[in-house]
C-alpha cells in the first residue's frame, strides 16, 4: 500500500504514471488468459494448472502495449525508447511471478479462493496479485530515478 502511495504521488504525471504501472499488469493479465485460452499449450507451472506457456507470452506481449496509455494521456509528448520497453517487460514479468507466487502459497495451503468476495476466481488478492509485485518494482524503481 505504501508502494502505490508513493507512485501515485500529488501530481497528473505521478497520476499518469501509476495508470501506466496498472495497464500492464491488466494488459498483462488479459494477454495471459486470451492467449492462454486460445492457444492452450503446456503448462507454465504446476502450482497454477491454468496457466500455459502461451499464456504468458501473451503476458508479455499485450502488456507492451501498456505505453499507450502514456502516449495517450501525455497527448503524444513522451518519447518511448527502450527505456521504456525494459521497465514494461520487467513489469509484465513481475506481474506473472506475482501471480504464480500467490498461486504457490494458495496450493501449499490448500486454499482454492482467498476470500468468497469473488467466488471461483480465487478471490479478491487473486485480482490483484500481479499488481502487488508490480507496483512494488515500479515504486523501487521510480526511487532511483529510472522513469
Amino acid at each position: 500500500l505504501f508502494a502505490l502511495y508513493e507512485l501515485r504521488g500529488n501530481t497528473d504525471l505521478d497520476f499518469y504514471y501509476l495508470l501506466w504501472v496498472m495497464s500492464v499488469v491488466w494488459l498483462s493479465d488479459t494477454g495471459g488468459f486470451l492467449f492462454g485460452r486460445i492457444i492452450k499449450g503446456p503448462k507454465l507451472s504446476k502450482w497454477s494448472p491454468n496457466k500455459t506457456i502461451s499464456g504468458f507470452f501473451g503476458s508479455i506481449i499485450l502488456g507492451q502495449f501498456a505505453f499507450l496509455v502514456l502516449f495517450y494521456c501525455l497527448k503524444n509528448s513522451v518519447i518511448f525508447n527502450f527505456k521504456f520497453f525494459v521497465i514494461q517487460l520487467l513489469m509484465t514479468i513481475s506481474s506473472v511471478v506475482g501471480d504464480l507466487f500467490f498461486s504457490f502459497i494458495k496450493r501449499k495451503n490448500n486454499i482454492k479462493d482467498y476470500s468468497n468476495i469473488f467466488p471461483g476466481h480465487g478471490g479478491l488478492l487473486d485480482r490483484a496479485d500481479g499488481l502487488i509485485f508490480v507496483v512494488i518494482i515500479a515504486y523501487l524503481l521510480k526511487l532511483i530515478n529510472v522513469y
